[in-house]
């Protein structure tokens, strides 16, 4: 079964609270399973960024009901692409606060999220945090990240 991934960064809203976020989570780690859909959503300083799998179909509706979602706004896409198997297995929907973690490419990362960055410097953060999740698997935890590069393919929209 081919398995579709999709990245996105988007910004909260002005008067989001940690309320709301708890609720865009419960609501994920309960409707996940039932639809197949595995992932890990980062946040700090007002800034998302969501990788979600599973089914084509199914990522496809999730996506439009988070463009939707009048919690945040400009909702950038920065990868979409197909896999045989799934990255995210065991997570429904994983949570990692930016905010807990300081480290220089933490900080340079939220800098480029934050503006209008070119697509380009949009796959590297996504090409960073692909290094950054192997390293959650690895660990289950939160671990020392140094290298910027990892094993996955940004693609171009």
């Amino acid at each position: 079964m081919t398995i579709r991934q999709l990245a996105y960064k988007s910004i909260a809203k002005p008067g989001f609270a940690w309320d709301d976020l708890n609720a865009i989570l419960n609501t994920a780690r309960n409707e996940n399973p039932k639809r197949e859909i595995t992932g890990l959503l980062l946040f700090g300083e007002n800034v998302f960024m969501q990788i979600i799998e599973g089914p084509p179909e199914n990522i496809e509706r999730l996506f439009a009901n988070i463009v939707r979602d009048t919690r945040h706004k400009d909702v950038v896409c920065i990868y979409d692409g197909a896999r045989n198997d799934r990255y995210y297995g065991a997570w429904n929907m994983k949570f990692f606060n930016f905010g807990s973690y300081r480290d220089f490419q933490f900080n340079e990362i939220l800098w480029m999220l934050k503006r209008n960055a070119p697509e380009k410097d949009l796959q590297l953060v996504f090409k960073f945090l692909k290094a950054f999740e192997s390293k959650l698997h690895e660990s289950a935890g939160v671990a020392e990240m140094r290298s910027a590069t990892g094993g996955a393919r940004a693609v171009s929209l």
